[in-house]
């Protein structure tokens, strides 16, 4: 089944002070899990969300995107932008993202015979970010265990020209809370 999501913020200018952020922002997304057989299954996310007001917006205040600047990561790679720059890409206006990945039990290296009785998974991955003036593209292919671990190969686009591309360790597991 599908998980839809409404999101409100908001900055109000108390006390008086001219440098209080003075906004209200709004986001809707929906995320499902869709099981392909025993062996594959299909995720996708998708989030929308604008400034209904921004008045006085600061860099904090602004909608932050799930990016994993570092090579090494403790979120997900199925819901987390592997090569976008956290900061340059920070919406205020409005924004729409998509997150997808297929995974599969045998896609490509589990083909082989050998490799057949190892515990991993693959996966192919695709995140697009949306904004006025701006499109970022990311198309991946990882190997690990669900959410749990996982290394990946991705390459990004900026506007269609080829930003980047990176290497990544995702370690999840290790952002678990009690």
């Amino acid at each position: 089944r599908p998980t839809f999501m409404l999101r409100y913020r908001g900055g109000l200018p108390l006390g008086g002070s001219s440098d209080a952020a003075d906004f209200s922002m709004l986001s809707v997304g929906v995320t499902q899990r869709i099981a392909i057989g025993l062996f594959h299954s299909f995720r996708y996310g998708v989030e929308g969300g604008f400034f209904l007001s921004a008045r006085r917006l600061h860099l904090p205040d602004r909608h932050h995107f799930t990016s994993a600047p570092l090579h090494v990561s403790d979120r997900p790679m199925s819901t987390t932008f592997q090569l976008l720059n956290p900061y340059a890409y920070a919406a205020d206006t409005r924004w729409l993202q998509l997150h997808a990945d297929f995974t599969s039990s045998y896609l490509l290296l589990k083909q082989l015979p050998f490799l057949q009785p190892f515990p991993f998974d693959e996966a192919l991955h695709l995140h697009t970010l949306l904004q006025p003036g701006h499109r970022h593209i990311e198309a991946g292919y990882s190997l690990g265990h669900s959410d749990i671990g996982r290394v990946g190969l991705f390459v990004g686009w900026d506007n269609d020209r080829r930003r980047t591309v990176g290497f990544t360790v995702s370690l999840p597991l290790l952002n678990q809370k009690n």
